[in-house]
């Protein structure tokens, strides 16, 4: 989920003599020593603390229409379940982004502005459609849904629940004991959790911390 996938279109393969120019070099290495340098307030005790930097409120502004429409389309009826992962963390990139972009252009800002906003907000926009691109490839199993879909339960239910609590409320789908069995040993194997054995023949599964 943290991952920023780019999965551009192939271009044909053709010889070429073009290289990057030593100016693009150049402007590169600028700005990497530039945002390397930049370094922690220090406060009267001699310790050092982040130095914040905030929205302007033209910024604000875009950031806010960000969001909202980034929450409206997650909420849309047809929204893929297995992007709601992804889509969680491009609140947090957005605001990076724009940090980077706008310290990049001015490494004393006390400000993100609109411009740098804007540019986050492209940035997202760019990634959102490549991790759709890569998400619709990854083969997910029916194994695989049944124990998101388990774990995601037993999550809201504190962390642990009963083979039985499962079995009641159908999680998943599952109508046999042995299937509801079957689904806390697959969790188990893959590291998710543990089963434990109680009296009276009481099955918990309880998730890893």
């Amino acid at each position: 989920h943290r991952i920023l996938f780019s999965y551009p279109d192939p271009l044909p393969l053709r010889r070429t003599d073009q290289v990057v120019t030593s100016e693009s070099l150049d402007g590169y290495l600028k700005i990497y020593e530039g945002l390397s340098s930049l370094e922690q307030a220090l406060e009267s005790d001699g310790r050092t603390s982040p130095v914040v930097v905030r929205f302007s409120p033209e910024g604000k502004r875009v950031f806010d229409g960000f969001l909202d429409e980034h929450f409206k389309e997650q909420q849309g009826p047809s929204f893929p379940e297995n992007l709601r992962g992804p889509w969680a963390k491009m609140e947090g990139y957005f605001a990076r982004f724009a940090l980077i972009l706008q310290l990049s252009c001015l490494p004393d800002a006390k400000e993100i502005d609109e411009r740098s906003a804007i540019g986050a907000a492209a940035l997202i926009s760019y990634f959102k459609s490549h991790a759709k691109r890569v998400y619709r490839r990854l083969h997910i199993s029916k194994e695989d849904k049944e124990a998101e879909s388990v774990l995601a339960w037993i999550g809201k239910e504190g962390g642990s629940a009963s083979l039985r609590a499962v079995l009641m409320n159908h999680v998943a789908g599952v109508k046999t004991k042995s299937d509801a069995l079957a689904i806390f040993k697959d969790l188990e194997d893959r590291g998710l959790g543990t089963i434990e054995n109680r009296p009276k023949g009481k099955v918990i599964f309880r998730i890893n911390t």
